[in-house]
């Protein structure tokens, strides 16, 4: 698994050959993700019929094992697998719930590269997670956080992060894009073939796929050189293009608050189902049709945010879901004081408490079980962490924290317990009382820069 120690070296354990383990102990999903292995790289073709909804694929899977292995999980959600190989040699399999379970012909050794070859097909159904491969009747779009592994085999967990190249092959005529850039596209015999690579690590949940009648809007470069395109569904094209336009305003914003943009393009997706949410899916971010509705700033803003945080420094485990969300929320408030130089942060002090929950906000630290990794203390008073921090340490020191944050720990994974010492190191400060007051306790402190914070909410 990757580590937030030395994002270079994959640590392998030694000892005897032996299976490894389904689940990775992780404390909200314990059964999310398999151990024994390292994913460096997804290589998958795909090819989608509309017409019978089916889905061939084959799947390239590039590994190291992290300890000596008799047979290794994958996470799989209905389809049916056909065929298996390690390193071109057939291997043994078997279903068990929605973990595909591999057997190679002989032992894997600690620390050795190899590759999982996959074919499967099928009608991809949708999980507990509701998210992954959706099929919506006219177009189809990958989206959820957690996903649900029913369109790939895939190691399901946001700590073993991994680069891609998705093939997509579809009705000549139909749009399709993923993550990442454009590298070819063929057509043959009424089907066209398009590449996308994602070269930056890549948490499994961050994937997307878009399938159907898009029409790709082409935005302003910014002055640093990202690439922005945007993939709108046909109806919304006008609607879209509106709500999407602050996009290159917004990233050279955000790229002198939190340094250089950590991608080569950035864009996002607006699709009809009003699902009243959109996601971070890296470089393409995915809207739901409600967003149509008006021009909304804050939720660009919010998405694009987390492609610093969350997209380039991962969670290493889903309890910390306040690293992604309070970031990303916070930085609704950024972008807005870049906009407004009186911007009242006070009115947005009280107004973000109140939106937490009032003085009986959970920590956002402590979520209570997996439905509670997205409430509204997580997004809210995970944001007022940030303000309290910035107050304390100073506007300096406070973007030099976010800044090195994403240098240190981009393209890799981090935990809440990073974040606290990197703000103690690049500050020089004591801020063990600060996270105690405002991250961990059970309750939100009474106010903060003089805001009463408990008369909100409640």
């Amino acid at each position: 698994m990757a580590t937030t120690t030395d994002p270079t070296v994959v640590t392998t354990i030694a000892g005897p050959p032996r299976p490894g383990e389904a689940g990775l102990g992780d404390e909200l999903f314990p059964t999310a993700g398999n151990t024994g292995y390292d994913v460096a790289d997804y290589d998958i073709a795909l090819n989608w019929d509309p017409t019978a909804k089916h889905l061939d694929g084959h799947e390239t899977i590039s590994a190291t094992a992290t300890q000596a292995l008799t047979s290794f999980d994958l996470d799989l959600l209905g389809l049916d697998v056909s065929e298996i190989r390690i390193d071109d040699a057939p291997a043994l399999f078997q279903r068990f719930d929605t973990k595909l379970i591999i057997s190679p012909t002989r032992p894997i050794a600690a620390g050795a590269k190899f590759t999982t070859t996959v074919a499967y097909a099928g009608s991809p159904t949708v999980g507990p997670a509701a998210g992954g491969w959706v099929d919506w009747g006219t177009y189809v779009a990958v989206a959820g956080e957690p996903a649900s592994p029913n369109w790939h085999p895939v190691n399901e967990h946001p700590s073993d992060k991994a680069t891609y190249t998705v093939r997509l092959t579809v009705p000549t005529g139909t749009t399709a894009v993923a993550n990442g850039e454009l590298a070819g596209q063929s057509t043959a015999d009424g089907l066209t073939t398009s590449t996308y690579r994602m070269d930056q690590p890549m948490a499994s949940y961050l994937a997307t796929i878009l399938i159907g009648n898009f029409t790709v809007v082409e935005g302003r470069t910014t002055t640093s050189g990202v690439k922005v395109r945007h993939v709108i569904e046909n109806s919304l094209v006008e609607p879209g293009t509106q709500l999407f336009a602050p996009t290159s305003d917004i990233i050279e914003v955000f790229e002198r608050l939190f340094g250089p943009y950590p991608f080569k393009t950035y864009g996002a997706a607006l699709i009809p189902a009003t699902l009243g949410f959109a996601i971070e899916t890296q470089t393409l971010s995915v809207f739901s049709g409600d967003f149509a509705d008006g021009l909304n700033d804050g939720a660009v803003a919010h998405e694009l945010a987390h492609q610093w945080f969350g997209d380039a420094v991962s969670l290493t485990r889903w309890h910390d879901t306040w690293l992604n969300e309070g970031f990303a929320t916070y930085a609704e408030a950024l972008w807005d004081e870049s906009q407004d130089p009186k911007f009242d942060f006070h009115a947005w002090i009280a107004r973000t408490a109140a939106d937490a929950g009032g003085p009986d906000a959970p920590s956002p630290a402590r979520p209570k079980g997996p439905d509670s990794i997205f409430d509204p203390a997580i997004y809210k008073r995970g944001a007022l962490v940030l303000h309290a921090l910035r107050l304390a340490v100073g506007d300096a020191n406070f973007f030099q924290i976010l800044k090195s944050w994403v240098d240190r720990f981009g393209g890799e994974n981090a935990t809440t317990a990073d974040f606290i010492a990197l703000s103690k190191e690049v500050s020089v400060q004591d801020l063990d009382q600060l996270f105690q007051d405002w991250l961990f306790a059970d309750q939100m402190p009474a106010s903060l820069d003089g805001v009463d914070l408990t008369k909100t909410g409640g």
